[in-house]
């Protein structure tokens, strides 16, 4: 198997949405004593200096929330597009500050289970199997956190609208390999997700 070094690979944080369906910032929601967003971006940083974290509704906030740690920021503009401007964005920033990444994982900050061994996992798995694309697979779903190497950028910088990864994973699944992530369905969309979720911790 080749060797693996998880630093070949960069991170994307999409930390750019307002939370239209919660009524508040899902990023600065309290889990597990820390906010959304730092537990997340802390989590990256476990695998991999190079994280972009980008961001567009609160901007001035999700920087503030994230000061003193070492990452990258990106603003978006063009959050009310969708996700796939994020995507497009946070991409873009990544290269322009590491040309040789093999690959990008794309995380969210509503999924409070996400995990380091997880984002390994992924990295791994590409290593093992050479597939273009490796999705955490929950809720008899694939999803994120998912990973995309190096020849799916120039599609991934194609996205338009609300299009996030699973356009993409859908158009090339003979190319898609998977990683068990059952908590990965638990996910923060209202207040009531949230409160279960806390219930449940």
């Amino acid at each position: 198997m080749p060797l693996v070094v998880a630093k070949d690979y960069g991170i994307v944080l999409l930390a750019a949405g307002k939370s239209s369906r919660l009524g508040r910032p899902k990023q600065f929601l309290i889990f597990e004593e820390t906010s959304l967003v730092k537990k997340a971006a802390k989590t990256a940083l476990k695998i991999t200096n190079k994280v972009m974290v980008v961001t567009g509704a609160f901007k001035e906030k999700v920087e503030e929330e994230l000061n003193g740690l070492p990452l990258l920021f990106t603003y978006n503009k063009d959050f009310e597009e969708g996700i796939a401007s994020s995507i497009r964005n946070g991409l873009s920033s990544l290269m322009k500050n590491f040309d040789d990444l093999k690959g990008v994982i794309f995380i969210v900050c509503d999924q409070p289970y996400l995990n380091s061994s997880l984002l390994n996992r992924l990295i791994h798995k590409t290593a093992e199997t050479n597939s273009a694309i490796i999705g955490a697979v929950y809720a008899q779903t694939i999803g994120t956190p998912v990973l995309f190497t190096r020849k799916l950028f120039p599609m991934l910088l194609e996205l338009k609208g609300d299009n996030g990864a699973k356009k993409l994973i859908k158009e090339n699944i003979s190319e898609v390999c998977t990683v068990d992530f059952p908590q990965g369905e638990i996910d923060i969309d209202t207040l009531d997700d949230f409160e279960l979720i806390k219930k449940r911790s």
